[in-house]
C-alpha cells in the first residue's frame, strides 16, 4: 500500500482529471483530521463547566432547526462523549432511550444520518471557538502585564538614577569653587555685619 501511494502520487499529474482527484483527496484528509480533533473538541468544552446539562453554552450553534434545540443540542455532546465519536448507531440508540428527551418526539425520530450531521455542525462551532479563542490572547497581548510595567518603571528610575550622577559629574571644578565662593562671601558678610554690631553696642 506504501510503495502504491508513493507510485500514485508521483504519477498523478499525468492523468486527465489530475486536479480534480487531489481535491478529493485533499477534502478526503480534511474530514480524517476533523474527525481525529473532534472527540478533544467535545471533551474540552465539556471541562469549561461543572454541569453541562444546566450552564454548556454553544454560542457559535445559530443555526435554527425545529427538530434541535440548545437543550438536544447540549446532550447530542454529552452523549457523543459517553459513547465515543462516530459511534452513530449508538448514539440513536442512546437518544431513544434518554429519559430527558423522551417527550420530544421530534428529536427522537432523527434518524441516525440526521443526529449525525448535527453533531458534525455542533464539533464544528466548537472548533470556530476554539480558534477565535486562539486569537483572543494574541489581541490582547499588545497590554503590557503587571510585571512588563514593574519592570518598564526599575528601568526608568535606574535611567534617572545614572542621568543624575552623569549631571554631578559633569560638573566643573569652577563651578565647585564659584559655588564654594558664593558660600564663603555668606558667611564673611555675616561674620562682618556680627562684628560691626558688637562695636556699635560696645
Amino acid at each position: 500500500m506504501r510503495k502504491y501511494a508513493i507510485v500514485f502520487f508521483d504519477k498523478v499529474d499525468t492523468l486527465n482529471d489530475a486536479d480534480k482527484i487531489k481535491a478529493k483527496i485533499n477534502k478526503a484528509q480534511k474530514n480524517v483530521n476533523f474527525n481525529m480533533r473532534a472527540p478533544g473538541l467535545i471533551a474540552n468544552k465539556l471541562k469549561t463547566v461543572e454541569n453541562p446539562y444546566d450552564d454548556l453554552n454553544l454560542p457559535q450553534a445559530t443555526q435554527k432547526s425545529k427538530f434541535f434545540s440548545k437543550e438536544t443540542d447540549i446532550l447530542l455532546l454529552i452523549m457523543t462523549h459517553k459513547i465515543g465519536y462516530g459511534n452513530w448507531a449508538k448514539l440513536k440508540k442512546a437518544v431513544c432511550r434518554e429519559s430527558r428527551c423522551r417527550m420530544d418526539h421530534l428529536f427522537t425520530s432523527r434518524s441516525e444520518e440526521e443526529l449525525k450531521k448535527r453533531v458534525i455542525y455542533l464539533v464544528q462551532c466548537l472548533d470556530k471557538e476554539e480558534e477565535e479563542a486562539r486569537k483572543k490572547p494574541k489581541l490582547a497581548s499588545n497590554k503590557p502585564s503587571t510585571a512588563e510595567l514593574e519592570a518598564q518603571f526599575e528601568r526608568m528610575m535606574n535611567e534617572a538614577e545614572e542621568r543624575a550622577c552623569e549631571a554631578m559629574a559633569n560638573l566643573t571644578m569652577t563651578s565647585i569653587v564659584r559655588l564654594a565662593n558664593h558660600g564663603l562671601d555668606k558667611l564673611m558678610g555675616v561674620g562682618a555685619e556680627t562684628k560691626t554690631d558688637g562695636n556699635q553696642n560696645s
